[in-house]
């Protein structure tokens, strides 16, 4: 009864992106493993332009995302892993017009182990996934970028002199 109290007093706005953010986790989740990275990470950031009005493309945005992301994992059943955070991460700021990278890297545990890890920046700064020494620590493996549709749009239209 507390969550839900506590959920009915955030904002109409708040309320749709920890509830997008809930829904997308468990798909990733779900996908992770069973469905090809590649696909999966093409089907979740594959709009651009957040259908809800969210207002995209500023620090407040990326941080309100992370938000909803962080609380959203920690209540959605199963266990979340880093590379599930990032990538929902990654798919709500392309959803609100924010272009990001998503990192995964390696590095070798104390009993030899390979360990992986994945994090997400967006304008030079990483959002989720550690501090830059933490991170720093890791050999980059592959990055994926997100250019959004506006982002795109604009460019196209520059192309074509308009």
């Amino acid at each position: 009864m507390r969550l839900l109290r506590k959920f009915l007093t955030l904002a109409p706005v708040e309320r749709r992106l920890l509830l997008k953010a809930a829904c997308l986790l468990a798909v990733v989740q779900l996908g992770l493993g069973r469905v090809p990275f590649t696909m999966l990470r093409r089907l979740v950031t594959r709009d651009g332009r957040d259908r809800d009005g969210l207002a995209g493309g500023h620090r407040g945005f990326a941080d309100l995302v992370v938000w909803a992301v962080t609380a959203a994992s920690r209540r959605v059943p199963g266990r979340m892993t880093c590379l599930s955070r990032a990538l929902t991460v990654q798919a709500l700021l392309a959803g609100g017009g924010c272009p990001s990278r998503l990192h995964v890297g390696v590095i070798r545990g104390k009993q030899g182990e390979v360990e992986g890890h994945a994090w997400v920046e967006c304008d030079g700064r990483i959002l989720i996934g550690g501090s830059a020494s933490e991170i720093g620590q890791f050999t980059p493996l592959a990055a994926f970028d997100v250019e959004t549709a506006l982002r795109l749009q604009t460019a196209a239209t520059l192309q074509e002199g308009r």
